[in-house]
């Protein structure tokens, strides 16, 4: 493998990628040009198929994420946004069977985090 990527690498630099899948298609070899996140977003089939969810999440915005290929499932257009560091701090701890004032003490010594506006 160490030897075969650099020569492959080389070869494959000397052609645009859409004439390597023409070849690649060609020979009946499955083929298909790897896409950035953007590209992915913007491609025709993801966007006609709906193969994205985007999800607003606060203190980062919208979050994209790819549906669970093969199921069209309502459910995952209602994904709820992944919770702030520390915002279930204490209903986490508390469900584990940590008392309030040793869940406030880790809190105090830095050892858990509490995001601004969770259970304090």
């Amino acid at each position: 493998m160490d030897a075969l990527i650099p020569q492959l690498r080389e070869v494959f630099l000397r052609q645009p990628t859409d004439a390597w899948l023409a070849r690649l298609h060609a020979a009946d070899l499955i083929a298909e040009r790897i896409l950035n996140p953007g590209e992915w977003l913007r491609n025709v089939h993801v966007e006609a198929t709906r193969a994205a969810v985007c999800q607003q999440t606060p203190g980062v915005g919208p979050v994209y994420s790819p549906r669970t290929p093969g199921i069209a499932s309502p459910s995952e257009d209602d994904l709820r946004p992944a919770p702030d560091i520390g915002q279930d701090s204490y209903e986490v701890l508390q469900e584990a069977g940590f008392a309030r004032g040793a869940i406030d003490d880790l809190v105090k010594a830095g050892a858990v985090r509490q995001a601004e506006g969770g259970t304090a």
